[in-house]
Parts: C-alpha cells; structure tokens; sequence
C-alpha cells in the first residue's frame, strides 16, 4: 500500500504538470473539538480507531463510514449536516481572509474587526461599502477617503489584470501530435477572465483543492458511480471503492479542479494544456470511460462549486466555470474518440 500511496503522490502514472501538497490543518485536536460542539463525542474513540482523526479527513467520510464507526443513522445525519456546515463555514471563513489582508496591505487593520462584524466580509462587499456606511461605523474623514482611494485601486489593479489575460487566438492552424491545438467543439470559452470569475478562483483554492476535489468526487459518483470511469488508473483506481481508492480519486479530482480553475483565471500555458488533455483522453478510452460521464463530472462540478462559493456563485462566474469545463473536457474526448477510433482500426 505504501507503494501504491508513492505512486499516486508523485504522479509517475501520468505527469499532469501540477504538484500536490497536503493542505494545513486548521485545529489542534480538530476533531474531539468539532464532535463535541455538534454532540457527537460519543463517537470520538471509534472514529479516532478508524483514521478519522483530522478535520481534511473527517470532512470525507462517507455514508458506509459512518456505518462502520457505529453511528446510529440519525446521528449520521447530524454530522452529515454538521460536515456541511463546516465547509460552507471554512469558505466563509476564507473569504475574511481576503478582507483582513487587504485592510493590513493599506495599513487599515485596526478596522478589521468592525467591518466583518458589520457583513463587509468579502472583497465584493467591501468594494461596496458608501461614505455612510464608514461614517456609521466611526471612521474619522481622513480614513473615509483613504479606504475610498485603496479601493478603487484595488478594483483598477483587478480590471487591469482581468484585461492582461491572454486572449485565446483561432485554433485551426495549430498543431499538437497531428491534431489541432483544440477540437472543433470546443468553442465559447471566455476571451477574458472577469474579476469575479478570478476571485472564484481564489476562494477555490483559499478552501483547498485537496478538499474540494474531495467534494467533487462525492458528487459526482452520487450522479453517476460509473463516472469513475474516467479516473480508472491500473493498479490504483477500478471501482473507487475503499480507503486508498478514494484518496486516489480525491487527488485526480482536486487535479480536474485545477485544470478548469486555471482556465477561468486565464493562467495556463495554451499549447502545454491541449498536448497535456489530449494526451490524457487517450489514456480514457481503455478505462472504459464514456462520454456521458464527463457530463455527470460537469454536473458534480457544479453542485461543487455552489456549495463552496455560495452565494458568489453568480450566474456570471457560473458560465465561466462551465465553460471553461466544456472546453477542457472537449478535448479529453477528442483524445479518447482518436484513441478509440485507432483501437477499431486495429481490431478490424
């Protein structure tokens, strides 16, 4: 199993051109702590016994988990409600990050406190805020007009990134191992990626793709279970069932949520991302993945986002995430249809 784990880690199977780092937990003793504030310490021991003995870990159990801990099914669906909770909590959470390092970059800090108590929590809150509502909140006049001027820079500095984006250019000429650079239907995909849509990207990765990846993969097989299809990985991933499989299949989740968040943003290297996902449908089409399973990933996609972005999820930033999806999962197939199209012609 070590073996196995090493291989899943540094990639050897298949190098998608991403590192993959665990993500810091946020508590010390996390999970006696979030047990007891949900009344469920009675579980602890058992829970612990088994390996749910972190909050990235916790956050991924399962039904048959929770069976297999002892968890009467109404107390299964306290902690499944609780687990929800939590990561809507911890999205939230990071969303204050943000607002806390701005206001300590512009050497406002001392007003942190206020405004997050006051709902001004996010960036597209704060860049909201009026005169009165600082006023209201006892900023003297000098700081009305200094946060005033930090936020307009702030909002500048993001437009003029959105509009260094680079601008995808008509795709027909180009080539990648006899192909062109992108299929023909992948089309639609955004020229410029919007503030929001950049920000999404932000808060994706502020509540970390490990455990994101993890809620793309239950949401996912909860559409489809065959969809794991499309991760099948020889000697790692075939029915996505256990300890070991799931954590492989949380790893090559969290990879799919990069590959579509770093189009949204616009921060990928063209060529490298089509050769990268043509050369990975090639390698679908003998796990048997088909192509209405990347409609049930798109869907679990997102279900996925929603539930972290909340109410952020606007449909703007929606159709940039989709989009960006349909245009990457465009050319998997594209890939697997050729690799498929080359195993008929040898069998024939």
């Amino acid at each position: 199993s070590n073996q196995v784990l090493q291989i899943l880690l540094s990639d050897s199977y298949l190098d998608m051109g991403f590192s993959w780092s665990k993500p810091e937990s946020h508590y010390e003793n996390e999970v006696a702590e979030f047990l007891a504030k949900t009344n469920l310490q009675a579980y602890e021991g058992a829970l612990l016994k088994n390996g749910w003995d972190d909050m990235e870990t916790l956050l991924a159990i399962e039904d048959a988990d929770m069976k297999d801990a002892g968890l009467l099914p109404h107390h299964a669906a306290v902690l499944r409600a609780a687990l929800h909770e939590e990561r809507r909590r911890r999205s939230a959470a990071d969303g204050s990050k943000v607002v806390v390092a701005f206001l300590q970059s512009v050497g406002m800090e001392r007003y942190a406190d206020v405004l997050l108590g006051h709902g001004f929590d996010e960036m597209e809150t704060l860049l909201l805020i009026e005169e009165a509502d600082m006023q209201q909140l006892g900023f003297p006049r000098g700081h009305v007009l200094k946060l005033k001027k930090k936020l307009k820079e702030y909002a500048d500095g993001e437009h003029k990134v959105s509009q260094d984006q680079p601008v995808l250019q008509p795709v027909a000429t180009a080539s990648v191992e006899g192909m062109k650079a992108a299929p023909a239907n992948a089309k639609g995909l955004p020229k410029r990626a919007t503030s929001l849509a950049l920000h999404s990207w932000q808060q994706v990765k502020l509540v970390g793709l490990d455990s994101v990846g993890e809620m793309l993969r239950i949401n996912t097989l909860a559409i489809d279970s065959e969809a794991v299809k499309l991760f099948r990985v020889p000697g790692i991933v075939s029915t996505g069932e256990g300890m070991l499989q799931r954590m492989a299949l949380r790893h090559l989740c969290s990879k799919v949520v990069r590959f579509v968040g770093s189009v949204v943003a616009g921060r990928y290297d063209y060529l490298r991302l089509v050769e990268t996902l043509s050369k990975l449908g090639k390698t679908r089409a003998v796990g048997g993945a088909r192509e209405e399973h990347f409609e049930a990933l798109k869907q679990g996609l997102d279900i996925t986002l929603r539930e972290v972005l909340g109410d952020t999820y606007t449909k703007e930033v929606q159709h940039a995430w989709m989009t960006a999806y349909s245009f990457n999962a465009a050319i998997v197939i594209e890939g697997m249809r050729s690799a498929q199209g080359s195993m008929t012609a040898r069998t024939a």
